[in-house]
């Protein structure tokens, strides 16, 4: 990424004294700007990946073509083997210079045949079915690897294609008709709560609308499988499997989290993060409507039923108020729940506070 200032055609932030000391380094490259070629790391492996004509700082090379038809062979070269044998041959420093790069010989002809047969449907575009980029389009019936539908027909988060960012060859995707199903507050109860349908039937409803006629038990048993999971339900692997599987895919980063009583069959919800933790006060209202109507709600439901129940027949479990306490010790900032939130002002902020990356209750 560049920071540019489009306004004064430089690095943004960089005064005319400092542009000049560092002799217009930020328009170094610039007679390639907006054209199509070969992007080139100039350290050590000299891997190389299609260039599309943006800005690129003084570790990248692009290779650019005075005629668009002879990209395929520079592409096909550029990512050879033979390519960068030969550039070692002329440098053997860790960093090569540009110059260097286009002192190889090219056997054109050679190098255009190679380029029908490894390119025969065209040059590659931007792909990506790793959830953790963010090419990914988000789709369901693309996910094979692991469950990840619960992500954007659920929870409502969307990949920066589905938001209306674009890149060349990989343009911003439009409505995918699973948007009815997300939950508009980010909060999705795994067991039915205050009349909304569990996780695991809003989830199979999701799941039969994308895959269609191909849809059926023996497909949802495929895809659990294919997590790793061995648990014979959605409703199992929600509850059990889920959550570590999303932390350990996304490196240890959640942005679903699920909050859980600590009891078998008790208060349990997944949450998206980014609704939890929104600048100014949206944040602030998911959290209380959290813990003040859905975990509020699931309280007194608990006191009602004890209510038409002998204690003999069905002991007062404090787990849920002690949940709903530390939940109201977070939202009020009081220590050791005093955490960074990006919904509270500057002035509220923790001193040294870190963001909360999970919540357990013992």
């Amino acid at each position: 990424m560049v920071a540019w200032d489009k306004e004064r055609q430089r690095i943004l932030g960089l005064t005319d004294a400092e542009r000049k000391q560092a002799h217009n380094q930020d328009y170094r490259g610039r007679e390639v700007w907006g054209h199509r070629g070969v992007a080139i790391s100039i350290m050590s492996s000299l891997d190389a990946c299609p260039y599309d004509g943006c800005l690129f700082d003084k570790l990248v090379a692009a290779i650019v073509p005075h005629t668009a038809e002879h990209l395929p062979a520079i592409m096909a070269y550029a990512t050879s083997s033979e390519f960068k044998a030969e550039v070692r041959k002329l440098d053997k420093k860790l960093m090569v210079t540009n110059a260097t790069l286009v002192k190889v010989p090219f056997d054109i002809q050679h190098w255009q045949k190679v380029a029908v047969d490894k390119y025969s449907d065209g040059l590659p575009t931007p792909y990506s079915s790793d959830p953790t980029q963010w090419l990914f389009n988000g789709h369901p019936k693309v996910q094979i690897s692991r469950c990840r539908w619960l992500w954007r027909g659920l929870l409502g988060y969307e990949w920066p294609r589905q938001t209306g960012s674009g890149f060349p060859d990989c343009p911003a995707i439009g409505v995918d008709g699973l948007e009815v199903f997300a939950d508009e507050d980010g909060i999705v109860p795994l067991s039915a709560l205050r009349g909304e349908a569990s996780a695991a039937d809003r989830l199979n409803a999701l799941l039969a609308a994308s895959y269609g006629e191909e849809w059926s038990a023996s497909k949802l048993r495929e895809l659990l499988v294919a997590t790793g999971s061995k648990a014979n339900t959605l409703g199992e692997w929600l509850i059990d499997d889920f959550f570590d599987q999303h932390c350990d895919l996304f490196h240890q980063r959640p942005f679903v989290w699920q909050i859980w009583d600590g009891l078998k069959g008790g208060f349990n919800v997944l949450v998206n993060y980014h609704r939890l933790a929104a600048p100014g006060g949206g944040g602030k209202r998911t959290l209380e409507k959290l813990i003040y109507t859905d975990l509020g709600a699931w309280i007194d439901a608990q006191r009602q039923a004890q209510k038409a129940e002998t204690e003999a027949q069905m002991p007062v479990w404090p787990q849920p108020s002690i949940c709903a306490a530390k939940l109201e010790a977070i939202l009020a900032g009081d220590p050791p729940f005093d955490l960074f939130i990006r919904w509270k002002p500057l002035h509220e902020q923790p001193s040294a506070g870190m963001p909360i990356l999970a919540m357990g209750f013992a």
